[in-house]
Order: C-alpha cells, then structure tokens, then sequence
C-alpha cells in the first residue's frame, strides 16, 4: 500500500471520527497502524487511552504513542510525556517525561513547551 493510499484511508478515518462513528474509524486506523502510519499510530494510542471505538486499555495505548512518538509524531511524544509524567500504564519517570516533553517541544508543540517551562519555573 502506498503512501498515498494510506494517507487517505487515515483521512476517511478522521471523517469517521468526526461524525463520531467510532468502531469503524478505530478499525480503518488500525489496519494503517499496523502497516506503519505514524499518524494513525498516535490516534490509536488515543482512542485506546479513552476507550473511543474499543475497550480502554492504558497499556495498548501507551504502546501506540510510543511507536508513534519513536517515528516523530509530536503529538505521540507529548501524550507518551503525559503518560511517564503521571505514571499512566508505565512506571512514573519524571526523566522520561522531560526527554519527550522535550522532543514535542523542539518539534513546535506548544503543550510541551508550556509544560516544560512550568517545570523549570517552578
């Protein structure tokens, strides 16, 4: 499958959302998840953490960002970062939080970059 023909699939998937049909976007996503689609990665991490379009499952969902945040989804790292910082379906690693605050923050997510210099305000 090319580039092209999962970047439309993953857009079809979006439009499911939207028009909250969960089940079915949960299912189009996965199938380019497992094929490598970076965004789709980090919306299963999503959809997995909030239980929308399947059962929730912390751990699934940990999973999904960090494969996304590995391929450089800056939205993937910010929600890994989430997940290391509070101890969500991984060990609390406030280290682990900052490295990928950091590489969403470097990437222009402004989450991070507010979460991270309230940290070093504070």
């Amino acid at each position: 499958m090319s580039q092209g023909q999962l970047d439309e699939i993953y857009e079809r998937a979006q439009a499911l959302l939207s028009s909250g049909d969960y089940r079915s976007a949960f299912i189009e996503l996965e199938k380019i998840a497992l094929k490598g689609h970076i965004p789709a990665m980090s919306m299963m991490g999503y959809l997995y953490e909030v239980g929308k379009g399947t059962e929730p499952d912390i751990y699934k969902a940990v999973e999904w960002y960090k494969k996304s945040a590995e391929g450089g989804s800056n939205t993937a790292q910010y929600n890994l970062a989430s997940c290391y910082k509070n101890g969500k379906g991984v060990k609390k690693d406030l280290c682990e939080a900052v490295r990928w605050f950091t590489a969403s923050a470097e990437q222009g997510n402004t989450r991070a970059q507010y979460t991270l210099a309230y940290r070093h305000l504070n």
